[in-house]
């Protein structure tokens, strides 16, 4: 529910009373989807008070997935307050995990805010190399409107870093799918060529 209908997921979270539980694990999951449910209904947190127990349960223990996840969300943490540098801290936590993981749009997410932090700090090859792997787990998720925008954040960094066969490359790519592409996608490859 929380991928297709995050509002939905939210307000049943919000029904939910937990607090008599004394299962950690059951703390933990909450405060992951609780944590999942803000982010993806665009209310920043600013404070790792609600994905504090996940992150203490997943941290040696549970499914990798709910573990990278858990870094991954204590980094959004992190790039809602502006510390960019604390935020990469945890995506590289759960960067290490992904070998392990089967959650491929989480995957996805994860490389795509590690290139957003590479290109706030000008790191074109870096940005291009986390939008190249972001790309690859849209494409296996079937994740296509991700995987397009990826496309084009890699076509951004190609451009920007003088990589001439990588840009090549990826506007051949943009191009063979440009039917696909949403006008919103449309729009970014004219502002980036």
């Amino acid at each position: 529910v929380i991928e297709d209908y995050p509002d939905s997921a939210l307000m049943l979270l919000r029904r939910i009373d937990y607090s008599n539980t004394k299962s950690d694990k059951v703390k933990a999951k909450y405060s992951l989807l609780y944590a999942m449910a803000l982010d993806k209904n665009y209310i920043d947190i600013c404070s790792d008070s609600i994905i504090r127990p996940a992150l203490d349960y997943y941290s040696n223990r549970g499914v990798y997935d709910d573990r990278m996840k858990a870094y991954y969300y204590r980094g959004v943490v992190g790039r809602n307050k502006g510390n960019s540098e604390e935020a990469m801290q945890y995506y590289i936590l759960a960067e290490r995990l992904v070998g392990k993981c089967r959650d491929y749009n989480a995957i996805g997410r994860l490389y795509n805010a590690m290139m957003n932090i590479h290109i706030e700090l000008h790191e074109y090859s870096a940005a291009f190399e986390s939008a190249e792997q972001a790309s690859n787990a849209y494409l296996i998720a079937g994740n296509m409107p991700r995987y397009y925008d990826a496309l084009i954040d890699m076509l951004n960094a190609a451009i920007i870093k003088n990589m001439d066969d990588y840009r090549d490359a990826c506007m051949q790519l943009i191009k063979g799918n440009w039917g696909y592409l949403s006008k919103e996608q449309r729009g970014r490859y004219f502002l980036i060529i």
